[in-house]
């Protein structure tokens, strides 16, 4: 986990790192800025026109460097951005990185992740644009993808605020991630000795990206992994020969081995959600419910808004709205309880119906305060109709399931 506790020492003037790394557009500047606040620093990174953003803040007492890299797809450069972001990673080494990703894409986020974990640094996970996420009726396993990797996973929206309180926090539990590919890996890698010629096996350079690295053919693509490598002259000698085709080949089983881990991962953690419509069509059960679930909820909404006009208004204007509940009720109190309360009293039982149905009110001509009725009409017409389908939907839609 990441020290970043109060140091003892007054003299000290170490700054530990954060750096943040992510994917173009997905809300690492806004995170930066609520790491660091206003006052930063934007410098071209040398020998390139690639902007750098460089604050700091205050955690656990101490004063520390927050970085934020160019946005990059891949860490095998394409581009000035991704070969930045790359030089930094093996140059400025940080205590703490940061990934930002689009919660949408775990894909592509896992893509970056698999390369990350490589570097072997304390790192937290930021699923950013939930909101978007859950526009779309996506689903990520938040736990499950914390324990695949072994480090924290927070769910943020941070243009809103969103789980940013739950990211400070998480810095100082940030781990080393566990790498999922590591044994595969170390398996293909074993069958070459070029391998061990140009990596040393204590090396803590990441193995498969420097591999991808040394592929290209553009010296300054090259320079810094070179530079950290510092490999046998005769090791880089046979990357000009047949060494190279044997690093290709090599290279390949790799990004096989990765590509079926991102598909497997991204297809168990991530779910899309159906939509409503959708759902209902595929289960008749559910279809017919939400259907009811409808017909309920406008039932119990115009007899709420018609008992309110007819109390209000209706005085005034001399009109009644009628309602499903009143219908029925009418007919209770007109037709059904006299004849029941009759039929009680014909045998002694008017006790009995008194508690059931209370008594009739004359003015009105309806029977009130009964402990049954008007209780069943209401739970009939009113609550029934809306709380069953209801608990059906709850129980068998998944997009309730958990």
């Amino acid at each position: 986990m990441a020290n970043f506790q109060t140091s003892s020492d007054p003299a000290a003037t170490d700054s530990p790192r954060i750096m943040l790394v992510g994917n173009p557009n997905v809300g690492k500047s806004v995170i930066f800025g609520y790491l660091t606040g206003k006052y930063v620093a934007v410098s071209n990174y040398p020998g390139t026109t690639v902007e750098v953003s460089r604050g700091s803040m205050r955690y656990g007492g101490r004063t520390i460097e927050v970085i934020d890299t160019p946005g990059v797809n891949s860490l095998v450069p394409q581009s000035d951005d991704e070969r930045v972001t790359r030089d930094m990673l093996l140059r400025d080494r940080p205590d703490v990185l940061i990934q930002v990703a689009d919660a949408k894409n775990l894909r592509r986020t896992l893509l970056l992740t698999s390369q990350l974990v490589e570097f072997g640094l304390p790192m937290v996970l930021v699923l950013n644009l939930m909101d978007e996420a859950r526009d779309r009726n996506i689903e990520i396993d938040i736990v499950g993808l914390r324990d695949l990797l072994g480090i924290p996973v927070i769910p943020t929206v941070a243009t809103d605020g969103e789980g940013l309180n739950q990211l400070h926090r998480a810095i100082a539990k940030a781990a080393v991630p566990h790498d999922p590919l590591a044994e595969s890996r170390a398996r293909l890698l074993a069958q070459d000795v070029l391998i061990g010629d140009l990596m040393p096996a204590d090396s803590r350079l990441p193995r498969q990206l420097v591999l991808e690295w040394l592929q290209t053919r553009d010296p300054d693509m090259r320079k810094a992994v070179i530079e950290s490598l510092a490999p046998a002259p005769e090791a880089l000698a046979e990357l000009d020969g047949d060494g190279r085709r044997r690093l290709r080949t090599i290279v390949g089983k790799l990004e096989q081995l990765r590509n079926g881990f991102l598909d497997e991962t991204a297809a168990t953690l991530k779910k899309v959600l159906p939509t409503l419509t959708a759902e209902a069509g595929e289960s008749r059960i559910l279809g017919i419910a939400y259907l009811f679930l409808g017909i309920g909820l406008v039932t119990f909404l115009y007899t709420e808004a018609a008992r309110l006009a007819n109390q209000f208004i209706g005085p005034a204007w001399g009109v009644t709205l009628p309602t499903p509940y009143g219908a029925l009720a009418g007919w209770c109190d007109a037709s059904v309880i006299p004849r029941l309360d009759g039929w009680l009293e014909g045998h002694s039982l008017g006790a009995l119906s008194a508690i059931l149905f209370g008594e009739l009110n004359p003015e009105s001509g309806a029977w009130e305060s009964g402990f049954f009725y008007p209780t069943i009409i209401q739970l009939l017409v009113l609550i029934a109709p809306v709380v069953v389908p209801l608990a059906i939907v709850l129980y068998r839609s998944r997009r309730f399931a958990e």
